[in-house]
């Protein structure tokens, strides 16, 4: 990766960027919660993280000259109490072109996807309760890619790794968005199975993340039960 040539990651709660994303029809409630009217005087909720990626050239604002690649891996876990565990991988389509357990989130093969998805509300909806004591636990991986090529990052870039993880208790929840880990050129070529590249062994085996590994923007626990009816 060259000094001109950057990745700017940017999660927490601090910005709502739900208007940002592909969702509508929610009433924002606070920065991580929405929720939408689905029959009288009962809201179904969604808990979301917000992230924002840019590609930077020289200081600048690169994003029309590229386009996103990003995938995502996915694991369901228990909260007992407030702490989760037991985590276990939840199966998706195979991409024979990804490790095990990724997929496309970002339209890799989609030519010229300027609209970028460069800010993203990961999320997890309550679901009529279904999803209480539950942990969901979200990986993702982030490269730069060019605008006409299918599944090529620009090795300059470089790229990153990252976690969202959405608890939700009988009464409240919490979003951790951690911070970001950078991947190095031949790392993010090896993720997308490109020539020079060698994927870390934690990304290129479904291996359980560690979550104490990671720094964490800072959340707490916030109620929801007001915003139910």
């Amino acid at each position: 990766m060259t000094s001109n040539q950057q990745i700017e990651y940017a999660a927490g709660a601090e910005t709502d960027r739900l208007d940002q994303s592909v969702q509508t029809g929610w009433e924002r409630r606070n920065s991580t919660l929405a929720r939408r009217l689905i029959r009288p005087k009962v809201y179904e909720l969604m808990f979301h993280a917000n992230i924002k990626v840019t590609p930077k050239e020289d200081g600048r604002d690169a994003t029309w000259q590229y386009r996103m690649l990003r995938v995502r891996r996915v694991w369901q876990g228990k909260l007992v109490g407030q702490v989760p565990s037991d985590y276990q991988l939840v199966k998706a389509g195979r991409d024979v072109l990804l490790p095990p357990g990724f997929h496309s989130d970002s339209n890799l093969d989609y030519f010229g996807d300027t609209s970028g998805h460069w800010s993203d509300t990961p999320l997890q909806y309550y679901a009529d309760g279904k999803h209480v004591n539950e942990s969901l636990m979200q990986e993702f991986v982030v490269g730069i890619g060019y605008l006409n090529k299918a599944r090529a990052p620009v090795p300059e870039f470089g790229g990153l790794y990252f976690l969202v993880v959405i608890d939700i208790a009988p009464d409240r929840y919490r979003v951790l968005m951690s911070l970001e880990k950078r991947l190095s050129g031949p790392e993010i070529l090896g993720v997308f199975r490109a020539q020079g590249g060698v994927c870390p062994p934690y990304l290129a085996n479904a291996v359980r993340p560690d979550l104490a590994s990671f720094r964490y923007k800072l959340h707490d626990w916030v109620s929801f039960k007001e915003h139910l009816a």
